[in-house]
């Protein structure tokens, strides 16, 4: 069953989806919570919208990665003034047409995890829009493209700005204007480009390696002092 055939479940989604859009730094979680705040206690308990429930969980956790994601994502994609490709997995042969008709998306497949180090480094800017189950911090996905030589921009995490501090500032956009404006500096400055990509990629190969995390972990910080 789809949620949104419900009418009350249906404009709980729809709140939400307007309200990522008016917020896009607000997590999903934060927004479908408000969202279910809004209906009364009677009708709440007869959707079993309460934590107590299994079937919160499903619906909240389906509404947030599918709705929620797939309209978060697509916002953004539409937003972009300049041609991009799309690459992703989890395409359905049936989606390229829509995607491409319906909403200006040339979606270009998917790509084996080996050859994602050569896209990240040849492709001029990756765009990205984080999974929301990264609340505050960013997907590896982006440091692999910062230690690739690649140039990542993404959705602002607070994570990320505290690791990195001002820098983060050059590769994190606030709404979407911020990022189109982002897009034409960088692909307007390829001097500036390359320069940005390369800080990153030091930042990245210095504090953000498998090497420094265990080192963390096991000398620096462990669990059992």
């Amino acid at each position: 069953m789809k949620f949104r055939e419900n009418k009350a479940l249906g404009r709980i989604e729809a709140g939400m989806l307007a309200a990522k859009k008016a917020r896009p730094r607000a997590s999903l979680w934060d927004l479908i919570s408000e969202q279910i705040a809004l209906i009364d206690p009677v009708s709440r308990t007869e959707l079993r919208l309460f934590p107590e429930c299994t079937f919160f969980w499903r619906f909240v956790r389906d509404e947030i990665e599918g709705a929620g994601l797939t309209g978060a994502r697509l916002d953004m994609l539409q937003s972009l003034k300049r041609p991009c490709d799309f690459y992703g997995n989890f395409i359905e042969p049936g989606t390229r047409p829509v995607l491409r008709d319906e909403y200006g998306i040339a979606v270009k497949g998917m790509l084996d995890f080996h050859d994602l180090p050569r896209l990240y480094r040849d492709c001029g800017i990756l765009v990205d829009m984080i999974h929301p189950c990264y609340i505050s911090g960013s997907s590896p996905k982006i440091t692999s493209c910062f230690a690739a030589g690649g140039l990542a921009l993404f959705d602002w995490k607070d994570d990320f700005h505290e690791a990195l501090g001002d820098a983060s500032e050059m590769v994190m956009y606030r709404d979407f204007d911020h990022l189109n404006a982002m897009i034409d500096d960088y692909l307007c400055s390829p001097a500036r480009r390359f320069e940005v990509a390369r800080e990153m990629q030091q930042r990245v190969l210095e504090k953000f390696t498998f090497a420094h995390l265990a080192k963390r972990i096991l000398v620096d910080q462990p669990a059992w002092r």
